[in-house]
């Protein structure tokens, strides 16, 4: 990622070297970022671990375990790409579909919502984005037939505000692109964190794969959302506008990658633009 941090330059680079090392704890693979914030890193380890640690030493200050309360048989990803920060609490997801709240300073739990039903196929394995006074969160388990969505939870109490359903029910907007009752296992994750646009107030949300996977001809129509990026209100879930990268998409070609929002000129006038590397192979430059 992009970076406005001047510290290191193309001068000094190749004097950088290892201040510390630190082994965390299980046998997963470690897919977070790690965010540091007044000197203090918090990162997640092997799914159900979040540490906190010195980030100029590499001391532990907490860490914090939460067992799996429920495991999937089917479980595939076993592992977690981070944890969110809004203010003094830390927000973290669980591969048996929960979310969680801790206590910046001291690791404590201030309180857990169940999301959805590990057994159905449900997890959370990216952490969820804060915006203003919300903590939004995708899900994972788009290889299990899941009903993808979006849901904006109360940071303070884990209330959920709101949920945008990636795969229109009966009545919805964009429910005619699913032929039957296909749409009821149609799959659409959002696993990957979404990203917040301040001045237009939209968060834009990357959207998987459709199910059956590569058996099409069970779901013909253009499988909305599935494979789209939409533009949703923060604070009421309601979509303002979407685009879908693959109609159809019968080869696994989901959307779950970063929209990278940009301030340029476009054919000489200044626009506010959305930047997409899709796994179709295209490059997509959208208005935002």
């Amino acid at each position: 990622h992009y970076s406005h941090l001047t510290q290191i330059t193309a001068d000094n680079v190749r004097r950088l070297q290892a201040a510390w090392a630190r082994q965390l704890p299980g046998s997963s693979v470690l897919e977070a970022m790690p965010l540091v914030i007044d000197g203090i890193m918090y990162t997640s380890g092997a799914p159900g671990t979040v540490v906190a640690l010195d980030a100029a030493t590499g001391r532990q200050i907490w860490r914090y375990q939460r067992p799996q309360k429920v495991r999937n048989p089917n479980e595939i990803n076993p592992f977690n790409r981070g944890v969110a920060v809004l203010g003094d609490r830390i927000f973290v997801g669980t591969l048996d579909a929960a979310l969680l709240a801790l206590d910046a300073r001291t690791g404590a739990l201030l309180w857990e919502v169940q999301v959805a039903d590990p057994m159905q196929g449900f997890s959370i394995t990216s952490p969820p984005l804060p915006v203003k006074d919300k903590i939004i969160a995708g899900i994972a388990g788009g290889e299990f037939g899941i009903r993808g969505f979006i849901d904006a939870y109360d940071p303070a109490t884990g209330k959920r505000l709101w949920r945008f359903s990636t795969i229109p029910e009966p009545g919805e907007f964009g429910h005619d692109t699913w032929a039957g009752d296909s749409w009821k296992n149609g799959c659409g994750a959002t696993w990957l964190p979404g990203s917040y646009d301040p001045d237009l107030d939209l968060v834009y949300w990357a959207v998987g794969n459709p199910c059956p996977l590569y058996n099409g001809a069970v779901r013909q129509g253009d499988n909305l959302f599935s494979s789209s990026v939409l533009a949703l209100d923060p604070a009421t879930g309601t979509r303002k506008w979407h685009y879908q990268f693959t109609p159809h998409d019968t080869h696994d070609w989901d959307s779950n990658q970063d929209m990278m929002l940009v301030d340029r000129s476009f054919h000489g006038q200044p626009r506010k633009l959305l930047m997409h590397a899709d796994r179709n192979g295209h490059f997509y430059v959208l208005d935002r």
